[in-house]
């Protein structure tokens, strides 16, 4: 069987080795959060209660009957956007996990990695359905749901400030190869 390239989907598996009884073990990099415990567990509460933030609204925007969700792709194709972006960075951030254990290479490229991409794509999901709402409201009113409307606002306005600080925060964290 030829070697895997890097490139390739499961090219970690190659970082697994058999011993003589047959039972495999990892032989790949580690990665460490660097920092004294203080600053990490303030580091990774921020990155946590960011996410939080972030993923709560986002999902609670979905239930509320603001006059643009409804039937409008401006608001709702960020919206979705926006979305995909939290839940994704959600399961990144949950399998990080604390950030106290070293993580293996393939588990860190998965997660710490991609973070940046994901908050950010938040953050634009966030501005732009927060703009295609207020366009939705200049061009055609609020009728009766200016309560909903003013309420869908500032949690959008809560996603981009969550995800701007989660963003900001994984640039931040100092990784080393252990």
């Amino acid at each position: 069987m030829a070697e895997h390239s890097k490139k390739e989907r499961r090219a970690y598996l190659n970082d697994f080795h058999s011993d003589d009884s047959g039972t495999y073990s990892y032989q790949g990099a580690y990665y460490v959060l660097q920092g004294d415990s203080k600053r990490i567990r303030r580091e990774m509460a921020e990155l946590w209660g960011s996410c939080a933030v972030l993923a709560g609204v986002t999902i609670a925007n979905g239930y509320i009957p603001a006059p643009g969700m409804g039937n409008c792709f401006y608001v709702l194709l960020p919206y979705l956007v926006q979305l995909l972006a939290a839940v994704s960075a959600g399961l990144a951030v949950f399998r990080m996990g604390t950030g106290r254990k070293p993580l293996r290479e393939y588990v860190y490229q998965a997660s710490v990695l991609k973070l940046p991409f994901r908050f950010g794509l938040a953050a634009v999901g966030a501005g732009v359905t927060f703009g295609g709402e207020g366009i939705y409201l200049m061009i055609h009113g609020a009728d009766d749901q200016a309560g909903f409307a003013v309420l869908f606002l500032l949690l959008e306005a809560a996603a981009l400030v969550s995800a701007v600080i989660a963003y900001r925060g994984v640039f931040r964290m100092k990784w080393t190869v252990k």
